[in-house]
């Protein structure tokens, strides 16, 4: 290929890539703003319920520590009280903070990409394999309801960890850096207690340790202290009287299924059509495990060196092993609540950085391996982009029909109706909601209802 002909097709390629990503980004943006779900619903009649009992005995703010279903939900709790003493309960800043903090652990990763290949064209094209992943219109839902923020938060928090393993100052300054980063993460969500195990092993494989072995003594305390402190997890009768195998074999579905989100996704909450539905239960799982296998092949052997590349390969080593602890987490302490394996699509967003890791350890191991001419490397991007934005507008419709139908439902209990899809939407009790909506209205808060 001619130096000319070179440059056109990188000029053609570059211009392909911006213009999917823009169309991309946007529906993402799209979806996120008109999915907003402003109204308190579900669990956030117990997280507002806590507040309101803060606020009338006057604590100081130890209650943000109070263990919500076996999680320490610390930015939830903290976002509800901003909310309602500041903005007397607009939501908005759930969606502005996920919105940064989705936006922020996108931007880490990219600067990792970067930062670890040098040739800039490559580094330029597996850069946006970031946003790709994690800004996509299922993850919005995440962003755009307000009870579902705390998974963002987890996974921001965690990728933010294993970039600062990654630094060239391994000293105490670090040890306490990976700690509060650690503790971010597990105060979004307990998924995000993975971080520490992940992060002990990204020390071991790390050449240069310096004094980040202290985080091995601390890692393992911090996680003591949230189990210690979490509080029980709602389970079902049903789950209870299952056998030991019957246990096992159910978790084992349930972390394939997590691992295939969102292709897995299932909730009577979002019922999809027939054919996908099928679709969803085997070809879901089917895709977990071999995505799960596929990502711990690649993360058991990263690189051991100190230069950018090996780093890089290490970074993305962490982020397959955080999404597969996560979902090892959800099958061990989800399993007994959920016998029938159903997956909701608000987990999607923990298994991002798996197929972040995923694609670009293949891509800088074995990338080099394939060989393709300049037309075929255009028509083979915009066909991968044309599939991405189907996918992102296919996703756009299932979250916005979803949180349209949490709206009308909601307002429609609000205007005095009373339908049984009203236990799956607004709340499994409805004279509990009852009393929180008037309790709400009493001290002048979400007056938009």
């Amino acid at each position: 290929m001619s130096t000319l002909t070179a440059a056109r097709t990188r000029r053609a390629l570059a211009a392909v890539l911006a213009l999917g990503l823009a169309a991309y980004v946007g529906l993402f943006l799209n979806t996120t703003v008109t999915s907003f779900v402003r109204a308190p619903f579900g669990d956030g009649f117990d997280i507002l319920a806590v507040e309101f009992e803060a606020q009338d005995r006057g604590a100081p703010g130890g209650y943000l520590w109070h263990p919500h279903n076996g999680h320490h939900i610390v930015w939830l709790r903290l976002l509800t009280s901003l909310d309602v003493r500041i903005f007397h309960g607009q939501s908005a800043i759930f969606l502005v903070a996920a919105l940064l903090a989705i936006l922020a652990a996108t931007g880490v990763i990219v600067r990792q990409i970067l930062a670890g290949v040098e040739n800039r064209a490559q580094a330029l094209a597996l850069a946006a394999i970031a946003p790709f992943a994690l800004l996509t219109s299922l993850n919005a839902f995440d962003v755009s309801v307000p009870i579902n923020t705390p998974y963002v938060f987890a996974m921001a928090f965690a990728v933010a960890a294993f970039a600062l393993a990654e630094g060239r100052g391994p000293g105490l300054p670090t040890v306490a850096g990976l700690l509060a980063l650690s503790a971010g993460a597990a105060m979004g969500n307990s998924v995000g207690l993975a971080t520490v195990p992940v992060l002990m092993a990204a020390i071991l494989r790390r050449p240069e340790r310096g004094r980040l072995p202290w985080f091995w003594v601390a890692g393992p305390i911090l996680v003591a202290v949230f189990v210690a402190t979490a509080g029980p997890i709602s389970v079902g009768a049903e789950a209870q009287a299952a056998t030991l195998l019957e246990r096992a074999l159910r978790g084992l579905r349930y972390f394939a299924s997590f691992c295939g989100l969102p292709w897995s996704a299932s909730s009577e909450r979002m019922p999809l059509p027939g054919g996908l539905q099928a679709v969803t239960r085997v070809a879901g799982p089917a895709l977990g495990v071999l995505l799960a296998a596929l990502g711990a092949a690649l993360a058991a052997r990263p690189a051991g060196g100190e230069a950018p590349r090996d780093r890089l390969d290490r970074f993305c080593s962490s982020l397959i092993l955080f999404s597969l602890a996560a979902a090892a987490m959800a099958a061990l302490g989800r399993v007994d609540a959920r016998p029938d394996a159903q997956i909701p699509v608000r987990y999607s967003v923990l298994m991002a950085p798996l197929h972040i890791g995923v694609l670009v350890l293949l891509a800088t191991r074995f990338g080099g391996r394939v060989r393709l001419g300049g037309g075929a490397k255009v028509g083979l991007l915009a066909a991968v982009l044309l599939a991405a934005l189907a996918h992102q507008y296919a996703g756009a419709h299932v979250v916005r029909r979803y949180c349209s139908t949490i709206v009308q439902t909601a307002a429609a209990f609000d205007r005095g109706e009373r339908t049984p899809e009203m236990t799956l939407y607004v709340y499994p009790r409805l004279d509990h909601a009852e009393a929180m909506t008037a309790e709400m209205k009493r001290r002048g808060l979400y007056q938009f209802r």
